[in-house]
């Protein structure tokens, strides 16, 4: 292939990767935005229940010898303490992810005498290697958005269970 032919194929392949970093940034983003929601979700669901549920009845789990009883009083809790943790561990992006290649990297190697061809092929490369690095992280994400999802709306059986207990 001539040299201009073979540049375009590195700038495509860059364009390609780069435009999938933006798109897995995106993706990252709404992940975020839905966990700030279902712990919202979670937050009203516990606030309603807890105050369908009478003082009276609380009390009497609370000091109750059964520990089935104390279970009962205790599951709703857990649920909700749960999802707060699964979408505080998507909210605040405790792992490394790279979405953004270096300027400063693309001049040190401009000076260094590499050609834009070797500069782009290396770009794109890198970027297919954030790629696959950050779709760990977004697995994750995901799994952790579901779990806290999954244990915002089990609360809610287990509030029911807590209001028949109590004749409501």
């Amino acid at each position: 292939m001539s040299e201009p032919a073979d540049s375009q194929i590195e700038a495509v392949a860059y364009e390609l990767s780069r435009s999938q970093l933006l798109s897995q940034k995106d993706d990252l983003r709404n992940l975020r935005n839905q966990a700030s929601l279902g712990a919202a979700i979670s937050g009203l669901i516990a606030t309603v229940f807890s105050t369908l549920v009478s003082n009276d009845h609380i009390l009497i789990l609370i000091n109750s010898s059964e520990s089935f009883d104390v279970f009962f009083f205790i599951l709703p809790l857990i649920l909700f303490a749960g999802s707060l943790v699964f979408s505080a561990r998507v909210i605040s992006g405790w792992s490394l992810v790279t979405f953004d290649q270096s300027a400063v990297w693309i001049l040190k190697n401009a000076d260094a005498g590499h050609t834009p061809r070797e500069i782009m092929r290396s770009l794109a490369i890198e970027a297919e290697e954030f790629l696959d690095k950050n779709e760990t992280v977004v697995t994750s994400t995901k799994t952790n958005l579901w779990w806290s999802l999954v244990l915002s709306w089990a609360q809610i059986p287990a509030w029911i269970l807590i209001m028949l207990g109590q004749g409501v």
